[in-house]
């Protein structure tokens, strides 16, 4: 869950919000918070994260 989004942060440059809650990140769960910073560590050329805000399920698709 992204608790806080800080206007010029990385979560909102990427499209996040407050109370999104993300679900995968490249095809994996993220189960806890613990996990979640697991699998978003690392150098990755694209990152693929599956969310759900206000009810839908969204994927981003982020280049880096």
């Amino acid at each position: 869950v992204v608790l806080l989004n800080i206007k010029g942060g990385t979560a909102a440059r990427f499209g996040l919000q407050r109370g999104d809650v993300v679900l995968s990140v490249n095809g994996e769960k993220a189960t806890s918070v613990a996990q979640l910073k697991k699998l978003l560590q690392g150098q990755h050329p694209r990152w693929q994260i599956q969310l759900r805000r206000g009810g839908q399920t969204l994927n981003l698709n982020i280049s880096g």
